[in-house]
């Protein structure tokens, strides 16, 4: 829903390509799931959290050279508790999001969403 570009080699550097798989995969469930009035505001506002939660680019190379090996690993640290922040932020929305479903429809949402390992990106 955020979370890295994925998908086979190279599929990372073409970003508009993955906006657009994302945009319809995110279409296409919310087809499945039916959302009545009420429900929309909650997608909305879980698939704009899912947004921030996408990597804000790549570290500066350049940058982290010059860095002793504990500086490194504190600016790693600190990328890493924003991550956990940003994730937070995401837990909070899908719990919401989430208590508003039917339980049929928390079935197909349960089954849509990939498992840890799992890619769906190429999915139909």
């Amino acid at each position: 829903w955020g979370g890295h570009d994925c998908g086979g080699p190279g599929m990372h550097r073409n970003s508009a390509r993955m906006e657009q798989m994302r945009e319809h995969y995110q279409a296409e469930l919310q087809d499945k799931l039916k959302l009545n009035a009420s429900q929309e505001k909650a997608w909305k506002t879980f698939i704009a959290q899912g947004k921030e939660m996408r990597p804000k680019g790549h570290p500066d190379r350049l940058a982290f050279a010059g860095l002793s090996a504990p500086q490194r690993m504190e600016k790693m640290l600190g990328k890493m508790h924003e991550r956990e922040e940003r994730m937070g932020k995401m837990l909070t929305a899908l719990k919401t999001f989430y208590a508003t479903l039917t339980p049929q429809q928390q079935k197909i949402f349960d089954d849509a969403l990939p498992k840890p390992g799992e890619h769906r990106m190429h999915r139909s």
